[in-house]
């Protein structure tokens, strides 16, 4: 298990007031991980959106690109937060809150995007991933 401490400028939307989370990459929950608020309190499922909707396309707005200080060679992975239902089948991403990280400085944001997706169905996604796959 590894831990990386990301700081969040402007909190989370609807936590403003943590900024600071634990990326907690833990390769027997992958491709799962953790963000954990350092007071504990809060933590959040989260998946790398390519992982299983490869066709999301996500750019970065100017904005973004100021407050999280990307520069060409900086290595950002964007992710999903998830929601598991009782009933797993149906767990499912928020595509229109995406969180951008760019690993390279420890920093995050939480966009807007309302064109997408408040619930993408992850498994859903994976086998459309797997059947493209075959195809190949």
């Amino acid at each position: 298990m590894v831990a990386q401490t990301i700081s969040f400028p402007k909190g989370l939307i609807g936590f403003k007031e943590n900024k600071m989370f634990d990326l907690i990459w833990d390769q027997k929950r992958a491709p799962f991980h953790l963000l954990k608020a350092k007071d504990g309190a809060l933590s959040f499922i989260i998946l790398p959106i390519n992982e299983f909707a490869p066709e999301y396309q996500l750019v970065p707005t100017k904005e973004e690109e100021l407050l999280l200080s990307v520069e060409e060679s900086d290595e950002l992975v964007y992710f999903a937060i998830v929601t598991i239902p009782q009933d797993p089948s149906l767990m499912s991403a928020n595509l229109q809150g995406p969180v951008l990280i760019n690993l390279s400085k420890k920093m995050g944001f939480q966009a807007i995007r309302p064109d997408e997706e408040l619930r993408y169905p992850i498994l859903e996604g994976y086998t459309r991933l797997m059947q493209e796959c075959q195809q190949c």
